[in-house]
Formats: C-alpha cells, structure tokens, sequence
C-alpha cells in the first residue's frame, strides 16, 4: 500500500475511535440522568428502566421503589389514580442457554448449558464442560447462577466427577 493510503485509511480510523468515544460519554450521561432518583419539580412520578441490573425505578414524591425485573414479559400498569402496578414474574421455569468458562481442579474449562428455573437473579440448570487444553474429558453437572450484570453471571455447579466447578458465564 502507499503511504498516502495508510495515512488516510488511519486518520478515518482515528476518527471513528474519537465519534466512537463521543457518543458513549454522552449516552452514558443521559444514561445517568434517566436512573437518577431526583424527581422533577412539576412530575408526580417518574418511571425508569434499568436493563443492566434487571431493574424498574419507580420514583414518587414519597420515596423510589425498586422492582426486578426478568428477561421475560413484563406488564406495567399505570392506574387511574396515579399508583404504578408491575406484574413480572419472579420465580418460574425457563430455557435459556448459556456458555462460559472457569477453573475446575487447577484447570481452565469451558461450558456450555441449558437455564431450567429462575428466582429473581438467580438461575439453575444443567451445564457441559470440558478441560480447554484438550477437550477429551466432558463432564455434565448442575449449575447455581447469580446474575451480576446484564446476562453475564457467576456461577457454581458440581459435575458428575464430584468436583466444584467456578464459572462466569453469559446468557445467548
């Protein structure tokens, strides 16, 4: 390539990185304004959605509600009196797969498995895993999630072996 064509093609990607950067700082102000639990002078309540940590903000004159919620369905009814009613399921079964990775027995493993209940943030469910080094001794076993953030969770599950297994996995 020449010169000319390396400088060009670096100085778009230079400002792509720079428009990149922009946008997220001002996205995650605005980010920070909707959460914020400061209730405007002229508005009776405030209803804010916080899909990072699964949340529902209501914010009245009288105090912030916090509500979680799912990654399922969820209803949210605004009455006629003003009072805000969330119907979110907070306990049932799910199928939802996962995949991550962790050490077991000194080991680097990998992962994949199948969400069959939920409790809130709380998963449980089923998991494949297998040494990275030479992926020749599966192991199948049970898994306990706690969602952190977004989908992404720290998990612990016992396999067939007997052995703990530590894992931060993520939802597909």
């Amino acid at each position: 390539m020449k010169v000319r064509t390396i400088l060009i093609l670096s100085g778009l990607f230079v400002l792509a990185l720079i428009g990149y950067d922009y946008f997220r700082r001002k996205q995650l102000v605005q980010d920070k304004n909707v959460l914020s639990t400061v209730l405007p002078s002229n508005d009776s309540e405030k209803i804010a959605i916080d899909p990072s940590g699964h949340k529902l903000l209501i914010i009245t004159k009288s105090g912030t509600v916090t509500k979680f919620l799912p990654n399922r369905p969820s209803e949210i009814e605004v009455r006629k009196d003003g009072s805000v009613v969330v119907t979110a399921s907070q306990i049932g079964v799910e199928h939802g797969l996962f995949g991550g990775g962790g050490f077991q027995s000194g080991n680097v493993r990998v992962a994949v498995g199948l969400d069959l209940l939920y409790l809130r943030k709380w998963d449980a469910g089923v998991f494949v895993s297998d040494e990275i080094k030479d992926l020749t001794k599966p192991r199948i076993g049970v898994i306990l999630s706690y969602t952190v953030w977004h989908d992404t969770r720290l998990s612990v599950g016992l396999d067939n072996a007997g052995s703990p297994n530590v894992l931060i996995t993520e939802r597909f």
